[in-house]
């Protein structure tokens, strides 16, 4: 198992090489300089989201094999999940999400459903005055029946700390321990870990 990350693979390799950017560019079939300089800067920062389909490519321009471009390519993106964990936990406040009929914006209502600014409804931030026992009966009455692209509204979840939080029924009724913060895919834009070039 590989313990470099795919920038310090493709800077490893170049150097082995004697390959200067331009020449890993044309190598890679990237035309435009700025490209080519955006893409090893998201490696840089370990961000592996959309470069799957440059798998092949970097094993054939750096000469090595495609399991070893999909190893560094997994400890990146292990690194970003575990940076963005980081900051997700530092930056936490206890929390209310609505659980709704759809994880996601229906198909066809996803102009409507932006408009009305329905993701950002699903969150219900938590009063600091209010007392922690308080909080799910506080969201019970605030639940709206449905949201705009998402459906009927089916409970909620509240985020009580990273590793605590409770599903509610729409009443406020507990249902579920959960041993991990409820994240949507709208919530921050990340469903929790950062993605991999595998997926």
């Amino acid at each position: 198992m590989s313990t470099r990350t795919l920038h310090e693979l493709i800077v490893t390799r170049l150097a082995a090489s004697d390959m200067d950017e331009a020449a890993f560019f044309a190598a890679m079939g990237v035309r435009d300089p700025r490209k080519g300089a955006a893409m090893l800067d998201r490696i840089s920062r370990e961000d592996m989201t959309h470069l799957a389909h440059l798998r092949r490519g970097l094993a054939r321009t750096l000469g090595v094999p495609l399991a070893e471009v999909d190893a560094a390519a997994e400890v990146s993106a292990q690194l970003a999940a575990a940076r963005w964990e980081a900051a997700w936990r530092d930056a936490f406040r206890p929390h209310a999400v609505l659980t709704t009929l759809r994880h996601g914006l229906a198909h066809g209502q996803i102009v409507i459903g932006l408009m009305a600014k329905a993701p950002s409804k699903l969150r219900i931030d938590l009063p600091d005055r209010l007392p922690v026992l308080a909080w799910p009966k506080h969201v019970a009455a605030t639940v709206p029946e449905k949201l705009v692209g998402f459906g009927p509204v089916t409970g909620f979840v509240v985020n009580y700390a990273p590793d605590r939080a409770v599903w509610f029924d729409r009443t406020g009724e507990p249902h579920v321990t959960l041993t991990r913060a409820y994240i949507r895919a709208t919530d921050g834009a990340l469903t929790g870990l950062a993605p991999s070039i595998l997926r």
